[in-house]
Formats: structure tokens, C-alpha cells, sequence
């Protein structure tokens, strides 16, 4: 499955800004990277970047590319509505999830891997134990792929910090959001 992303980075370009997040997806000295949930990506937005939408050529959504990279400054409504998007896209899947959460099943899981000592057997309704973690997980901050958000300033999913920073008009003309098409 694929999912678009928003990174928002401080910088004071917008290639700087896509330079940063092409660095923050690279493995660490400790193998570890930003999204570690995804098994490959593109950065500059991929399939719904401009650069494929005109062209139609699909194979152009492989390709890394800076176009897309939203400045604070210099589209403050664009970059607002990305924001916005964000927000509305988690709405909408804690929403779902709520629709699909079976509490009672859930609960009568629970009793069965305490009665059965916990032998580690796969229980009758896995997807619906999955849907509850996910729901958890984005309730904790952790960043998963139905986040849509990371701050790579604050490294959290937590889009609060980032509002913070366009308040303080110092900060503001700093704050760019870069789009990334994440495989999961």
C-alpha cells in the first residue's frame, strides 16, 4: 500500500528542505531511519506529485523530486491546507476505526489468551486486534504509516510543535513541508 506523508523540516530552501528528508530516510549509524515501518519510498511526493499529474508517464512516480516542497512563506494557503488534509486524514481513519473496533471480541481475546497461557496461538480475529493497535499507536504519537505527518524538527507525528514554530515570526519563514510517497 502506499500513503502520503508530509515531513516538515526547518530550512532555508526548499531544496535544503528536500535534501534533509532525502538524509532523514537513510539508515543511521544504528540502522536506523525515519518510517522504519516502510519498505521504500519517494521523496517529493511520487504518485501525487505535479511532476507525475501532468505528465501521466507513471514511471515518473519513482523518481525523487523537489518541485512539490511547500514553504511556509512562500504558500502559506497551500501549506495550510496540506496541514488540514493531515488533520482531516486522521479524522477519518480514527472514525473507521471506531466503526470497525469490536470491543467485545477484543475483551473475550483477552480471556482466552489468559485462560490458555497465552501459548501464542493467532486469535479468531486478528485484523480486528490490529485495527485496535493502530488506533492505539496513533492515540500514543507513535508514527505509523496512517499518521500522514512528521515533524523532523520535534521528531513526533505531533503537528502541535509545528504550529508553534509558524506562530514565532522568526521560525515561520523557515518551515517547509516535504511530500513523500511511502510503500508499506
Amino acid at each position: 500500500m502506499h500513503t502520503l506523508h508530509y515531513i516538515a523540516v526547518e530550512a532555508e530552501s526548499k531544496q535544503e528542505a528536500f535534501d534533509k528528508v532525502v538524509v532523514s530516510l537513510l539508515p543511521n549509524d544504528d540502522g536506523y531511519r525515519l518510517a522504519d515501518w516502510s519498505d521504500w519510498h519517494v521523496v517529493g511526493g511520487g504518485r501525487w506529485s505535479s511532476a507525475v499529474q501532468k505528465s501521466k508517464d507513471f514511471m515518473d512516480s519513482y523518481a525523487n523530486d523537489s518541485t512539490d516542497v511547500i514553504g511556509y512563506t512562500e504558500n502559506k494557503e497551500k501549506f495550510e491546507k496540506a496541514i488540514e488534509g493531515v488533520l482531516k486524514w486522521r479524522s477519518e481513519t480514527m472514525n473507521r476505526n471506531l466503526s470497525e473496533i469490536k470491543t467485545d471480541k477484543f475483551i473475550s481475546d483477552i480471556v482466552e489468551y489468559i485462560s490458555d497461557g497465552s501459548s501464542g496461538k493467532w486469535y479468531s480475529d486478528i485484523m480486528n486486534n490490529y485495527t485496535i493497535k493502530q488506533t492505539v499507536d496513533m492515540m500514543l504519537g507513535s508514527y505509523i504509516p496512517d499518521s500522514g505527518f512528521y515533524d523532523n524538527v520535534d521528531n513526533t507525528p505531533d503537528i502541535g510543535y509545528l504550529k508553534e514554530r509558524l506562530d514565532n515570526p522568526e521560525q515561520a519563514p523557515l518551515q517547509y513541508l516535504v511530500p513523500v510517497d511511502f510503500h508499506f
